[in-house]
């Protein structure tokens, strides 16, 4: 099965940037993963990083860059939720 190709739309926030790298690392790891427990293991880390940006102390709901962050984080956040729960039930 062809994975999806890694999006993240352009954000310009500091906060986001440093963990951008990051996101982009886990979800190709993630669509890469052959193994479900290695699935797991990113996407726990993915959520970790997500919640974090999610209570970001900067946030401001009449910032286009801020509302485009938290919905891609919303995304991001039920994707990761999905693969841990997917495993609980395939194990």
């Amino acid at each position: 099965m062809k994975k999806a190709k890694t999006f993240i739309p352009q954000i310009d926030c500091p906060i986001f940037s440093e963990q951008e790298e990051k996101i982009k690392q886990l979800t190709q790891s993630i669509n890469g993963a052959k193994i479900i427990s290695n699935e797991v293991d990113k996407a726990q880390e993915l959520l970790s990083i997500v919640n974090i940006l999610l209570i970001c102390p900067k946030y401001n709901r009449e910032k286009e860059d801020c509302e485009n962050c938290r919905l891609f984080l919303h995304v991001q956040e039920e994707i990761a939720k999905s693969i841990i729960k997917a495993s609980k039930v395939t194990y």
